[in-house]
């Protein structure tokens, strides 16, 4: 996420879930293809936890300190319902068996979709007030997908140097 940014990376995984369980869905009436179900299946699973690990560092990011979070609270409880939702689904079996996963896939293939309109906060400060969160990425000269190459001991390296101080003084 330090590297390709939040958004390339919740994109692609609600994506990468969604295009999974549609195709499942649609081979799950035919008895042939079991080991591509089976790794597809898994794919989307993954695809889902990722996107799912993702989305609470991204939220975080989104909204600003007052309401940070509550936000990231509201969140969390509407994930859990839709998780609760998700269970009716099974009901669904009786009309048409690959309904539940193919309506999984299509809802994790929109929101895939409408990730990609969010703003990217990768470099960006966190928000203190609601017209900076208004404002994320708008002067943001960075690209869609964009790779940052950095060094570990860029990142640290005032910590470093406060590690190696006492070290010289020592000496």
């Amino acid at each position: 996420m330090d590297m390709w940014g939040r958004r390339p990376i919740l994109s692609f995984c609600q994506l990468l879930s969604g295009v999974c369980c549609i195709t499942v869905g649609l081979l799950m009436e035919s008895d042939d293809f079991t080991e591509i179900k089976i790794f597809l299946s898994l794919l989307g699973k993954f695809g889902a936890a990722a996107a799912f690990a993702i989305v609470y560092v991204y939220t975080a990011e989104l909204f600003p300190t007052v309401i940070r979070n509550q936000a990231v609270g509201v969140c969390s409880l509407v994930a859990r319902m839709g998780g609760m939702l998700a269970l009716s689904l099974e009901l669904l079996k009786v009309y048409w068996v690959p309904a539940p996963v193919f309506i999984m896939g299509c809802v994790a293939t929109v929101a895939g979709m409408f990730a990609l309109l969010f703003p990217e906060t990768l470099g960006q400060r966190l928000p203190e007030t609601i017209e900076e969160s208004a404002d994320i990425g708008k002067f943001s000269k960075r690209g869609f997908c964009e790779c940052n190459f950095f060094s570990p001991m860029k990142i640290f390296e005032e910590e470093l140097r406060e590690v190696e101080t006492p070290e010289k003084q020592e000496k």
